[in-house]
């Protein structure tokens, strides 16, 4: 199993408004050489992707304050399967 993974956030500020926004992938693949054992293993070969980007604004005004964000994800898995022994 092999993990890859990239984070990114960015911070501003200027008086009563502040926020971030920023993103975040993953990319996993795990591969199996079934020939070297001759067992079938647990975990199947497969590949994950994801994806996502955030953004979050804040606004304080005396003892009120508001927050609004918004995050949009994505997300794609290959799997291999078997059928027999047979990959």
């Amino acid at each position: 199993l092999m993990s890859h993974v990239m984070d990114l956030s960015l911070d501003h500020e200027k008086g009563k408004h502040s926020g971030s926004f920023g993103m975040n992938g993953t990319f996993k693949f795990n591969r199996n050489d079934t020939g070297e054992t001759g067992i079938l293993p647990l975990i199947p070969d497969y590949e994950q992707t994801s994806f996502g980007a955030f953004i979050l604004e804040k606004l304080k005004t005396g003892k009120l304050s508001a927050e609004a964000g918004l995050r949009g994800d994505f997300q794609h898995l290959l799997v291999k399967t078997f059928q027999g022994d047979e990959l």
